[in-house]
């Protein structure tokens, strides 16, 4: 048996019970009372009753969003989803070889992944030095027997073919930026236009999907020169929020 005395938004007055669960208002009390309402007593901040998916939204049934609700919100705690994404950059690195694009430090590749997604820019097949430009197209997630491909895809099909360093800098960031950053490499995908070596090709395509989707305000043209303005970006999101993103070398 158990017994409560609770006042506006679930506080507790009276409460005893064989366990403290049994004592505790519920989600049906939140609601009725005006929601699933945030209780600041005691020196702490907790909701009054446990969370309506129980522990599908993870196994502390008192907290909401990962205890990042100035960045997220779940007002009716209905969702056991991560209100978070993952932007991950990958950089190759231009190599060794005595060429003129790569004396220039233009050779090498920018790419990226949205979650487990992943999007590029490139030209058409041996026209990548054609001063006059060529078509754009998918680079390295254009492949006839898999024409969308996945990060995992490259990671396992991409990297051991490059000799070159290749980075990824994983960034944490809200998910309706990662919804405009999908939609814009969607449209360019429908849309590649004109492939240029100092206008739109891979590095300055990346870069403009993090701007557009007010992900990074970063700017380069060169592969190296992208490395080292995103590392000092920081994570937007979950946990993580205002740290420096995460930067791995994969090979």
């Amino acid at each position: 048996m158990c017994a409560k005395k609770n006042a506006l938004w679930g506080k507790i007055l009276e409460a005893s019970g064989s366990k403290l669960s049994d004592a505790l208002p519920s989600p049906d009390f939140a609601m009725e009372s005006g929601g699933y309402g945030y209780e600041t007593a005691m020196g702490r901040a907790s909701w009054p009753s446990p969370d309506p998916i129980g522990k599908r939204g993870g196994v502390n049934l008192y907290g909401m969003v990962g205890n990042d609700v100035v960045n997220v919100w779940d007002y009716l705690g209905l969702t056991n989803k991560d209100c978070c994404c993952t932007v991950t950059v990958v950089i190759e690195l231009p190599g060794n070889d005595p060429g003129k694009l790569n004396r220039k430090g233009m050779s090498g590749h920018s790419g990226q992944g949205i979650d487990g997604d992943y999007y590029d820019y490139g030209p058409q097949d041996g026209q990548g030095g054609n001063v006059f430009g060529s078509g754009g197209q998918p680079w390295w997630d254009k492949s006839p027997s898999n024409p969308d491909r996945s990060l995992d895809d490259i990671r396992r099909d991409e990297y051991p073919e490059h000799k070159q360093p290749i980075f990824e800098i994983s960034i944490k960031v809200p998910k309706e930026k990662c919804d405009e950053l999908r939609a814009y490499w969607e449209i360019l995908y429908r849309n590649p236009g004109t492939y240029r070596f100092y206008g739109r090709q891979c590095t300055t395509a990346v870069c403009r999907g993090l701007r557009e989707s007010g992900i990074s305000d970063v700017n380069a043209i060169k592969p190296s020169t992208l490395l080292k303005k995103i590392q000092k970006e920081k994570h937007q999101c979950g946990p993580k929020n205002g740290q420096p993103v995460d930067v791995k070398r994969v090979q």
